[in-house]
């Protein structure tokens, strides 16, 4: 898990450090304050290194490789450059930084005509072996055929969609035959139940087959387990008849399903606003879920700009489950973005969203008032 990031005049941030929980970090602020490009500069210093830290030996020009492609990769600045990744109208470098669990760090810099990162500081980077998940804003199980279709050239799909697409996409559809474990299963039931349905891959296709699951009726488990699948029809449907929210849930459900997402044991979940296209009668469930996951050892890292989640996060904490959630709010002061945390979201001084929702209840009273 990543526990500090610091950027310092990249893209929008001239200087920002930040401490997350090892629970769950919710990232608030008006448009533009950037917060898609704070989780993805997390997600990309999180899982550059994947790649080489199966490998014994791993040389300093293969770190700089390996991090200058995913930062190129996963923002996609025009032409390519990483000079362009730096905040306008300053003559200082770029840099970053990151800490991770055991002592692990890595800090980098760049300037405007850089064609590969420094790294200034590495203490054990390429042995940091959790692979993070990102999902981002758009929904991805319409397109996942595309993403797998081998003959298929993926050049274009380049041109539209950044790196954390194809990353979540090789684990949808990643197809190992691992089992659940028993806190996974009782989520996936959850998810399930709700969506009366599961998504399943079939010819590097998501389809969705509608069924619940039950208990067995004569309450003895099977196979070591207490519940089954019970499907309620034989046809299936494909992932673009279903609707948008219920695919957000599919994506999540595929996750534990093929065990890419293993509290305690996968790295990092970023989740960029989680509640788009959801309706808010399935934001409790949203938020159930991440407080088993983070429960079972999962560290989250999502940006919001919905009030209903932040309510529910507020409403079903539990303290002493052991739950911990970290409000980060980002805000513009003198044209620089800053943040300032804390672990009640009321306690912010810059809140958009609370703010935005109480001018919301002024304008109600002032017509209810009739104007006076």
């Amino acid at each position: 898990m990543i526990t500090n990031l610091t950027l310092k005049n990249f893209t929008v941030f001239k200087d920002l450090s930040i401490d997350f929980s090892a629970k769950i970090n919710v990232i608030i602020g008006e448009n533009g304050t950037g917060k898609s490009h704070l989780l993805k500069a997390a997600y990309a210093l999180c899982s550059a290194n994947n790649g080489l830290s199966h490998q014994e030996e791993v040389s300093d020009k293969e770190i700089k490789e390996a991090l200058t492609n995913k930062l190129l990769n996963v923002f996609l600045p025009p032409d390519l450059k990483l000079g362009k990744m730096r905040k306008i109208g300053v003559a200082e470098d770029a840099s970053m930084g990151a800490s991770f669990v055991s002592d692990k760090e890595i800090a980098l810099r760049f300037r405007s005509n850089s064609k590969s990162v420094t790294v200034e500081e590495n203490s054990d980077y390429e042995r940091y072996s959790l692979s993070p998940i990102f999902i981002p804003t758009k929904e991805l199980l319409t397109f996942l055929r595309g993403f797998g279709n081998l003959e298929m050239d993926t050049s274009v799909l380049k041109l539209i969609f950044d790196e954390t697409y194809f990353d979540l996409a090789t684990k949808l559809l990643n197809d190992a035959g691992q089992e659940p474990r028993d806190k996974e299963e009782w989520l996936l039931e959850s998810l399930v139940n709700k969506m009366e349905g599961r998504f399943s891959l079939d010819a590097g296709e998501m389809s969705f087959q509608p069924g619940t699951y039950i208990e067995y009726a004569d309450g003895k488990a099977k196979d070591g387990k207490l519940t089954y699948f019970s499907p309620q029809r034989k046809d299936v449907f494909s992932s673009n008849m279903m609707a948008e929210g219920f695919r957000k849930f599919g994506v999540l459900q595929r996750l534990l399903q093929n065990c890419s997402l293993v509290p305690g044991v996968s790295g990092t979940l970023f989740w960029d606003e989680p509640e788009s296209n959801l309706n808010p009668q399935l934001m409790k469930l949203l938020v159930q879920t991440m407080l088993e996951l983070s429960r079972s050892g999962q560290q989250i890292i999502l940006a919001t700009h919905d009030y209903v989640l932040l309510k529910w996060l507020d409403l079903l904490v539990n303290t002493d489950a052991g739950d911990h959630i970290r409000f980060h709010a980002l805000s513009r002061e003198n044209g620089d973005v800053q943040v300032q945390s804390a672990d009640d979201y009321r306690q912010l001084n810059t809140n958009a969203i609370a703010n935005t929702f109480s001018d919301l209840n002024d304008e109600e009273i002032k017509r209810s008032l009739g104007g006076a």
